[in-house]
């Protein structure tokens, strides 16, 4: 059996980065794809994880990296893994995937995710629809990062990334 493609999503609680992990949820469930959030029922974790669920073909799994043994999976995570790292597991999520898309860098916690995910070097990142001033940020490391501006586009580069692996 070949190896399945991991695409770690993450994001905060804003508006726009939940549409986006909505819509991009609907989009990877359709491909045989291993979807990695922080697995709690709240913000992108949630919605990318409802998406899934809501796709037309449902083919994608998904697996939640919870912070702690106390923590509430959403009901639409496949595979939960506690890890009581709590904040350290942002590494975990970048370090598991092919792929890691941060819908919006708002928040401290996605920024660490994104730069954790740059520094190891490990995968494929993408940001879909930041402000400039992440934007600028971002851009000055050392690393594989693609800016995109819809789901559609951030499916696009995980394709062709998947495509490089083989």
């Amino acid at each position: 059996m070949n190896r399945k493609f991991a695409v770690g999503v993450v994001g905060s609680n804003d508006p726009g980065g939940m549409e986006h992990a909505l819509a991009l949820g609907k989009l990877i469930g359709n491909k045989e794809w291993v979807v990695i959030t922080g697995g709690r029922n709240e913000g992108v974790m949630a919605q990318v994880n409802k998406g899934v669920k809501a796709s037309v073909r449902k083919l994608a799994w998904t697996v939640g990296i919870l912070p702690s043994v106390k923590s509430e999976a959403s009901p639409n995570v496949d595979v939960v893994v506690y890890t009581d790292l709590n904040n350290a597991r942002n590494n975990i999520i970048g370090l598991s995937c092919d792929v890691l898309v941060a819908c919006g860098v708002v928040g401290a916690g996605t920024a660490s995710e994104v730069a954790l995910a740059v520094k190891n070097n490990k995968c494929q990142v993408v940001i879909l629809d930041t402000d400039p001033l992440a934007k600028a940020f971002f851009e000055n490391l050392d690393g594989e990062i693609s800016f995109v501006s819809t789901p559609d586009e951030a499916l696009r580069v995980c394709e062709s990334a998947f495509s490089r692996l083989g």
